[in-house]
């Protein structure tokens, strides 16, 4: 099967595991855009309540926005990464707190369906409804017993954490079980708690970003690898492929857990264009001769940049994702490995990704809006305050500078090897 055919159309189990017909990706991606608009108002409540409504909940889970990455043998649909990732774009240009929520809790289907083998997937899929908040710090302490292992402690910053049915988490092990010293887990609901602690940072308050804790839980062995799934080789093939017949299953992790980051940076940007777009339309300047925006050549120049950096942003994150499902491609059919260096490389092209959003609103949003626009409440004053907060997100902070690292010097090992 070839995952090129998939950004027309995905035959899944459909809602709550019934038939559904067809769907083409601009249905998903017009599904979220339905549901978008109705977040707009509810972002205060979001952030109130530290996550998206129940009912906001149902409403992803009937449009089987859920199911997108999850592989039609459990009741998904298999979507390319790409229209998953623009689903994200759609809801963050909405309710950032929401597209980060329903991104970093559903995106970890991918990781699954690629990695595990068969038993394990069908014990952890289920009926096909399948959302896993994880955080990459192995924090957690394992213990072996015996068929499996007890799990202790707490990580933070669990995004997607309120609804999800699992937890998919890191521990460090003893080296005569993973060579890596890693073990990456999956620990069902019943599992573990969730600890009340969102909703004070300075923005994203919305995100479900709760923290998860572990007191003496048992996971069976079916749950673990003893690898690192977000950096383990794909090159001799994946369970997910071998299974699933699909190249989407047949990729590398880190860079596709870095585009969880970029979509909702995207969508953010969008949301502070469209705002930005009625203040030319409606605000005059502050400097005499007052005319609208609009019509004043220093705030054309000013918008003209905002809009040529959200396409450049755009474009690159779609560029990435086509990139990616190639890299999955070549690599599913033998013709190239999916390697470190190719993951490096998408990995880093989030990171400018992340960046150009960023400089474009502390550059030129922030401070040719005006300060009206960023009292208390002001919807550009809630993107900026959740921007603000991605932007310090690890991948920003510390995956930015070391991945960098990594590109340059498997670039210059190539052309040392030529």
């Amino acid at each position: 099967m070839n995952s090129s055919n998939l950004t027309r159309s995905s035959q899944g189990a459909g809602v709550n595991g019934k038939s559904e017909t067809t769907l083409s990706s601009e249905d998903f991606i017009r599904r979220a855009r339905d549901i978008g608009q109705s977040l707009i108002a509810l972002q205060a409540d979001t952030e109130e309540r530290s996550r998206y409504s129940e009912q906001t909940h149902e409403k992803i889970k009937e449009a089987g926005l859920y199911r997108m990455l999850v592989p039609r043998r459990f009741g998904g649909y298999e979507v390319d990464i790409g229209t998953f990732m623009q689903v994200v774009v759609e809801l963050s240009a909405c309710c950032a707190s929401t597209g980060w929520q329903f991104a970093l809790g559903s995106a970890h289907a991918l990781s699954v369906a690629t990695f595990f083998p068969e038993e394990a997937q069908a014990a952890i899929f289920g009926d096909g409804h399948f959302v896993a908040a994880s955080a990459a710090k192995p924090s957690i302490t394992a213990t072996r017993v015996d068929g499996g292992w007890r799990l202790n402690g707490s990580v933070s910053y669990a995004s997607g954490l309120p609804y999800s049915t699992h937890y998919m988490g890191f521990a460090l092990v003893p080296p005569e079980f993973s060579p890596t010293g890693f073990m990456t887990f999956i620990a069902p609901r019943e599992t573990w708690t969730m600890l009340e602690d969102w909703g004070d940072t300075l923005g994203l308050r919305g995100s479900g970003s709760n923290s998860v804790n572990f007191e003496d839980v048992f996971i069976p062995d079916i749950y673990v690898l003893y690898k690192n799934v977000l950096l383990e080789s794909v090159a001799d093939g994946t369970p997910g492929f071998a299974l699933h017949g699909n190249p989407l299953y047949s990729g590398r992790g880190f860079s596709a857990y870095t585009f969880e980051a970029a979509a909702p940076n995207i969508g953010m940007l969008r949301a502070a264009t469209e705002i930005y777009r009625e203040l030319m339309l409606t605000k005059m300047t502050s400097i005499p001769p007052a005319t609208f925006r609009a019509e004043n050549a220093d705030f054309q120049r000013y918008y003209g940049r905002i809009l040529a950096r959200l396409d450049a942003a755009d474009r690159l994150f779609r560029d990435l994702c086509g990139e990616y499902t190639k890299a999955c491609n070549r690599n599913a059919s033998g013709e190239e490995p999916f390697d470190d260096r190719i993951d490096s490389r998408l990995a880093q092209g989030v990171a400018e990704i992340c960046q150009i959003c960023w400089d474009t609103m502390q550059g030129i949003i922030l401070p040719t809006a005006g300060p009206a626009e960023f009292k208390t409440g002001k919807r550009l004053e809630r993107v900026f305050r959740d921007m603000a907060m991605a932007r310090a997100h690890v991948i920003n902070v510390m995956f930015e500078g070391q991945n960098a690292r990594m590109v340059a010097i498997a670039d210059l090992a190539r052309g040392a090897a030529n």
